[in-house]
């Protein structure tokens, strides 16, 4: 591949199986690749890196059903700004990973569309689950605000987020219910934009 197929703008490598992540190297002299489809060739996080140099036209991007691929190539896929579709479903990413992406692609300003896994989906289906989603005054929605709050009003909150998710500990130092309710409120936030960006599901309140 080295010196050959420079002007190539799609390629598809859909259920062929690379023995390493390595042996996609070649495709860095691909510069002008616009699509590419990688999906279940057994590559892990290490193809997605290799994948960097092609960044200024890439555009479709398919890494479904690799589940080697997890939260650890987020970051190089953060770098592939000119996505216009990607494909993470039958990774391993996980809302970690998602909510990094999100957080990454709000902040530039993009909106590509991103069909996200399952586990994520459902993790999304189930967030009456994981904390209170629409709190009232004198209930908090800002991170920021829970370093001014008192005691009782930061037990006040937690124990509003653990009626509805019974493994959130509503006590503490104030130190600790302060780092507790800042990480519930950041996920809340970064959550409801996952499901803006990326779902059926649209939220006002973010």
């Amino acid at each position: 591949m080295p010196g050959r197929f420079k002007d190539l703008t799609e390629l598809s490598f859909d259920g062929g199986r690379f023995q390493r992540d390595f042996e996609l190297v070649h495709i860095q002299s691909l510069r002008q690749l616009k699509k590419l489809s990688l999906e279940a060739t057994r590559v892990g996080n290490e193809a997605v890196f290799l994948l960097v140099s092609l960044k200024e036209n890439l555009e479709t991007l398919h890494l479904s059903f690799n589940p080697k691929i997890d939260d650890d190539a987020i970051p190089a896929i953060i770098l592939l700004k000119e996505l216009a579709f990607l494909s993470i479903y039958g990774t391993s990413i996980g809302m970690p990973g998602l909510r990094k992406l999100t957080q990454a692609i709000v902040e530039e300003g993009r909106t590509p569309a991103v069909e996200i896994p399952e586990i994520c989906e459902k993790y999304i289906d189930n967030l009456d689950r994981q904390y209170l989603r629409y709190p009232e005054p004198p209930l908090v929605v800002d991170p920021s605000i829970c370093l001014t709050l008192s005691e009782s009003a930061l037990k006040r909150n937690l124990k509003a987020h653990a009626s509805v998710n019974p493994s959130i500990i509503a006590s503490g130092t104030r130190e600790e219910m302060v780092e507790r309710l800042m990480k519930i409120l950041e996920m809340r936030k970064l959550d409801h934009l996952v499901c803006s960006l990326f779902t059926e599901i649209k939220e006002d309140d973010t």
